[in-house]
């Protein structure tokens, strides 16, 4: 275990050097930011005279801007608004930017959660190879909102469809399922991974991506029930980081049998 006292001298340490730093920047930040506020000054200072005409002039053509741009903030508010309403009236469908159908709803399983499967309708400009591998994206977002996963046409999709793979993507509904528990979701994903299976059997095994927070589901997807793990684990305190994981495992991560 790391020693404490050490541990404390070391932030106190980092804490100093990043105080340094930051007061190095902001001195320097505001003697340049001073330097050309002086030399701004020079330049008007050296201008000729204005007459009221064109400095009122100058004033309205300033209020004519700004409130144009107020008007423009407000409304595209409005728009974002309406929008949002759209959507939740709509069931908060994903918004992706190619169009899919949902192959399978786990919301109806045994076991409940709140996630589905959708097959990605690949554009009418794209042929795909049935003897590649299909894609199955876990996106953290679900699609409702940006994401390198399918929110629009440079993505994770549109990449995997313009090499000619089959896509599939992983999403969830906002509200989760009553009693569902992270088994809940691991179960369901690979239901989903048979089921595109099932659809390529003349292609290799599915590739899976998981974005971001996505990412943990597909880890939990790999080591199933029966699965040995390698585990490697170094650092100061490698010992007790090793004894709580045996623990988290021993204990089935606290979820039910």
């Amino acid at each position: 275990m790391a020693d404490l006292n050490t541990t404390i001298d070391r932030a106190g340490t980092i804490s100093r050097q990043v105080a340094t730093l930051l007061d190095r920047r902001v001195r320097a930040a505001s003697a340049r930011y001073a330097n050309r506020m002086q030399a701004a000054a020079r330049d008007v200072a050296a201008q000729p005279p204005r007459n009221p005409l064109e400095v009122g002039l100058d004033a309205l053509r300033y209020a004519i801007d700004a409130t144009q741009r107020t008007l423009l903030f407000w409304d595209t508010l409005r728009q974002r608004g309406n929008d949002w309403i759209a959507h939740e009236r709509a069931g908060k469908p994903p918004l992706l930017h190619y169009a899919w159908e949902v192959l399978a709803d786990a919301r109806s399983f045994a076991r409940p959660c709140n996630y589905a499967l959708l097959r990605i309708v690949p554009p009418h400009d794209i042929t795909l190879d049935e003897r590649l591998r299909p894609f199955i994206i876990i996106d953290p977002r679900a699609g409702h909102g940006p994401g390198i996963g399918g929110f629009k046409k440079d993505s994770e999709v549109g990449v995997a469809l313009r090499a000619g793979h089959a896509v599939y993507f992983v999403i969830f509904h906002p509200d989760p399922e009553p009693g569902q528990t992270l088994a809940d979701v691991v179960d369901a994903e690979a239901e989903f991974v048979r089921i595109v299976a099932a659809r390529h059997p003349g292609s290799p095994k599915p590739v899976l991506v998981g974005n971001c927070q996505g990412g943990w589901a597909v880890m939990m997807l790999a080591a199933g029930k029966g699965t040995v793990l390698d585990l490697q684990i170094e650092g100061r305190d490698e010992e007790d980081a090793f004894k709580a994981l045996k623990t988290l495992i021993e204990n089935r991560f606290d979820e039910p049998e």
